[in-house]
This record gives structure tokens, C-alpha cells and sequence, in this order.
């Protein structure tokens, strides 16, 4: 249900996509639970560029196999690490 509540769109600078924005509205989903906020930039995930679609089947791949995930965000307009650790 939380699914129809999201929206990803690739983030467009000088005609090149850099990062993936998500929006969200309503309170749980799993983005919220990691510490992503509605309106943050993921720039890259354990190092993987997250800059639209053609890097969707890498970003899936880490978030299956990691322990840890490390969130290369831009919130605001400035840069936000974030890491998450994973249990297993």
C-alpha cells in the first residue's frame, strides 16, 4: 500500500542524471525507516552511482546482499552521508 505513496525521479545538472530524488507522503515505508527523508537525493548507495534507471539492477543487487548501506544523499542542496547497518 506505502508503494502508491512514493515517487522516484531522476535529478537532471547540465543534462546528465546524477541522482535519484525520493518523495514520499504518509508516515511508514521503508525509505522513512532507513533515515531517508521525502525530498533527498540518493547520489550513490555503498558506492554504486543511483542515477536513474540504468543503475536500478546494481542498486537491488546491494541492497540484497549488504549488511551495511551507505547513503551518499544530498539533502537541501548539501551533501548528508547516512549509513544504515542491517540486521541479519
Amino acid at each position: 500500500q506505502w508503494i502508491k505513496n512514493i515517487l522516484v525521479q531522476p535529478v537532471m545538472r547540465n543534462g546528465e542524471s546524477v541522482g535519484v530524488q525520493i518523495n514520499y507522503k504518509g508516515g511508514e515505508n521503508p525509505f522513512s525507516r532507513l533515515g531517508i527523508q521525502s525530498g533527498d537525493v540518493v547520489m550513490a548507495l555503498n558506492n554504486k552511482p543511483a542515477k536513474g534507471v540504468d543503475n536500478l539492477p546494481d542498486i537491488l543487487m546491494e541492497l540484497r546482499n549488504a549488511q551495511s548501506l551507505n547513503f551518499n544523499l544530498e539533502r537541501s542542496g548539501q551533501p548528508q552521508p547516512l549509513s544504515v547497518n542491517l540486521e541479519p
